[in-house]
């Protein structure tokens, strides 16, 4: 499982991994299969609907690999069925599947997650997934990004320079660095302000993404995160987002009117979708 919050580079890095085991030689799999849950994207500076994702439960995550596999003549057949012939068939071809963005699944499609998690890697497949949140039970198989390292930025900065055309003279050693150091390390926010550097200087699309042009794409890759949060805990976050100041659980309590263990469930579930820090304890041992 590669996990962390938005527009850090999960599905580029998925992508990347899937792209050289399928032009590597020596590989013993049969296939690279990509399915993505994905319903929204973020294409040229703008936030795109996807009207029809990979998949979206576990009979269409079935037919999606019947047809990956060259087997699309069996999707009529009953869903049981067809989980037990692709288990037969990721016994007999050895395949990568790698699952974009499971986490868009709605919380009645977890049959779908249990399938892909287990039944088809105990048939002997191998599962690649991303997710902006933590998986029960996949911690010890669990990457979390953060975003690009240093070399790996100015690798993928120089990639959307040529993308967009623009000369790499054109950005200084200095305007790049403040580039990566203000999108974090995030292909998805620096895709996006390189983009503004087709119109205009590099000293003022820096500018101008600081001061509002980054809104859309900061707001995009925020939304499916906010959307999935109970209502406790959105309660939490707007708490600690109107205040001035850090606020302990307890204060949280108090301001919320609701029980001590309310809140931190609530404080675990942002800290599992990114929104918070892990917990540190204070002087007094409260969080």
């Amino acid at each position: 499982l590669i996990c962390g919050e938005g527009g850090k580079g999960k599905s580029a890095i998925a992508y990347h991994f899937a792209s050289e085991v399928a032009r590597r030689s020596s590989t013993e799999m049969a296939g690279v299969f990509w399915m993505s849950a994905k319903r929204r994207r973020f294409a040229e500076g703008t936030e795109v609907a996807v009207g029809h994702p990979d998949f979206w439960d576990l009979e269409s995550a079935l037919d999606r690999l019947l047809v990956d596999f060259g087997w699309s003549e069996h999707r009529s057949k009953p869903i049981e069925a067809k989980a037990a012939l692709v288990a037969e068939l990721a016994r007999e071809f050895p395949t990568l599947v790698v699952v974009d963005d499971v986490d868009s699944l709605d919380a009645e499609s977890e049959d779908a997650i249990e399938y892909l998690t287990h039944d088809l890697t105990a048939a002997g497949a191998k599962v690649l997934l991303t997710s902006r949140r933590a998986i029960l039970g996949m911690g010890k198989a669990t990457l979390t990004v953060a975003g690009l390292d240093e070399v790996e930025a100015q690798e993928f900065l120089q990639t959307r320079l040529r993308l967009f055309s623009i000369e790499p003279g054109r950005i200084s050693r200095k305007q790049a660095q403040r580039i990566i150091d203000i999108c974090e390390g995030s292909p998805l926010y620096m895709e996006d302000l390189i983009r503004l550097c087709t119109f205009l200087s590099p000293s003022e699309a820096i500018k101008a993404w600081l001061e509002h042009s980054g809104d859309g794409v900061r707001r995009y890759a925020l939304q499916r995160e906010i959307e999935m949060l109970s209502p406790r805990a959105r309660d939490v976050l707007r708490a600690c987002a109107l205040s001035e100041v850090a606020l302990t659980a307890d204060e949280l309590r108090r301001v919320l009117g609701v029980a001590a263990d309310k809140v931190i469930e609530a404080l675990d579930e942002l800290r599992r979708t990114y929104l918070v820090p892990t917990p540190t304890p204070s002087s007094d041992g409260a969080p």
